[in-house]
């Protein structure tokens, strides 16, 4: 028997089997640029939600990205054509003294 440590079941990824399927942790939207945690809304769904990365099937020719509910924490996926936009912090007002 060989002392060779193997990766737990745990530690794959589901597309790690699957050699037409491509991982990006970074996405461009628009001028912005998307990483892992950046807050993000879709169409036709209520709610943000936070990037975890897009993948792209070579085979079928899709991309969807997957990412997880920020108020629940769910994992969803979205095809990348729904995708609204990032969330932005909204700007305060200052006052003026009058």
């Amino acid at each position: 028997m060989s002392n060779v440590k193997r990766k737990s079941t745990s530690e794959y990824s589901p597309y790690d089997f699957n050699s037409s399927i491509l991982v990006f942790y970074e996405l461009k939207h628009g001028g912005d640029e998307i990483i892992v945690g950046t807050p993000l809304r879709f169409k036709y769904q209520r709610g943000t939600y936070k990037f975890v990365k897009m993948v792209h099937n070579a085979e079928k020719e899709t991309m969807w990205i997957d990412c997880t509910e920020t108020a629940t924490g769910v994992y969803r996926s979205f095809y990348v054509k729904d995708l609204k936009g990032v969330v932005k912090p909204k700007k305060t007002r200052k006052k003026i003294n009058v």
